[in-house]
């Protein structure tokens, strides 16, 4: 407990909330033998820390000690604003774990306990998502450098993100690394069509933390970000996602699902794009039970967030029944190349004539005021 005093002096929310949260069930196990209890507890979970429940040292010594372990491997990792590998918990005590297995499972119970994500915890696995794009940040841990050349893993650094240096005018987020590989092929192509540089994002599939925060972050800095994913509902989830944070996360959460792209514009695949192709798509296979659920969810979400113009495009693509995926695009005419580069013209238009349409409303109205 006294290694984690000076919580408040560490400039990350994250970081700080997690070393609370550690604080707070050491504490309760300092009062455990102050108050000389029959047995040391362990608690997993919120619910548990509220009624004092979780591992029992008595029944479970093992699994006790495994746990005390992962929670001490992961505060010095917080504060030391470095990252262990999953695979590392268990090699720095082999014999106490027995195998990574059970090192997995007691960091995936802790936090599902707590509704948090392993990455918070400053556990990682091997680095998911990659970024494309000539860009410099600069972060509390170093800096990274990026260009349009090769793609760069986007590790927990990009958790303590401070500044960016780009001359990207806007983002592309992509679901699948197999359309990031060919969009590293087709880069130029599409920058000498639109006269501007921007950046590429994948997460592959359902991004991670650390990929949502670099995202987060530029949608901070106010640079317009497209998203572009499968027709399908999984597609469309793993946008909104981006866009609103995971919606399996609740507001018990220790750390707060804050990091959002709320400015987010998708870009397909839709219905639209499907119907007024000049060849057929066909879809890879009919919705089941499970899609249509997921449908309806974020159909009702999209609506609660304000998002119609998306919701509509969500239903649109329940009502084909059918999953069309991004690689189809890859063999139409123009292929990839011409789908992006339409697709973001054809949006910024519309932005742009939505923000002149707003320019004329607020002068007219300032006129009618001033008369």
């Amino acid at each position: 407990v006294s290694d984690m005093c000076d919580i408040d002096k560490l400039g990350h929310q994250d970081d700080r909330a997690i070393l609370e949260l550690y604080r707070r069930i050491l504490l309760q196990l300092y009062e455990q033998v102050e108050s000389r209890a029959a047995g040391l507890i362990l608690p997993m979970s919120e619910q548990d820390l509220q009624d004092k429940k979780g591992i029992s040292f008595k029944r479970h010594p093992l699994r006790f000690a495994r746990a005390l372990r992962m929670i001490a491997e992961s505060a010095c990792a917080v504060v030391k604003k470095t990252f262990v590998n999953i695979r590392s918990l268990y090699y720095t005590a082999p014999s106490l774990y027995g195998s990574q297995v059970q090192s997995n499972v007691l960091i995936a119970e802790f936090c599902f306990g707590y509704s948090i994500e392993r990455e918070m915890m400053h556990y990682r696995a091997a680095a998911k998502g990659l970024l494309l794009g000539n860009c410099t940040m600069v972060t509390q841990v170093g800096t990274v450098t990026a260009s349009s050349l090769v793609a760069v893993p986007i590790s927990p650094h990009f958790f303590y993100l401070q500044q960016i240096h780009t001359d990207a005018q806007f983002v592309l987020v992509i679901e699948k690394d197999t359309v990031f590989e060919h969009l590293i092929d087709s880069y130029e192509a599409i920058k000498d069509r639109l006269g501007q540089s921007f950046m590429v994002i994948t997460g592959k599939g359902y991004p991670d933390a650390a990929t949502r925060a670099l995202v987060s972050f530029l949608d901070s800095c106010r640079i317009p970000i497209f998203g572009l994913a499968d027709g399908d509902a999984h597609g469309m989830n793993i946008l909104c996602t981006y866009a609103y944070g995971s919606a399996s996360a609740t507001r018990k959460s220790v750390v707060p699902n804050h990091y959002i792209a709320p400015s987010l514009v998708p870009i397909g695949v839709f219905s639209s794009h499907i119907q007024r192709s000049s060849k057929a798509i066909k879809g890879s296979r009919h919705c089941d039970p499970a899609d249509l659920k997921l449908y309806d969810i974020l159909i009702t979400r999209l609506t609660a967030l304000g998002r119609l113009e998306w919701a509509n495009e969500v239903q649109n693509l329940a009502a084909l029944g059918m999953q069309y995926e991004l690689e189809t695009i890859l063999g139409q005419e123009g292929g990839l190349v011409s789908y992006v580069v339409e697709t973001v013209v054809g949006v910024r238009k519309r932005i742009c004539n939505f923000d002149n349409k707003c320019t004329a409303t607020r002068l007219a109205g300032a006129r009618a005021n001033s008369s």
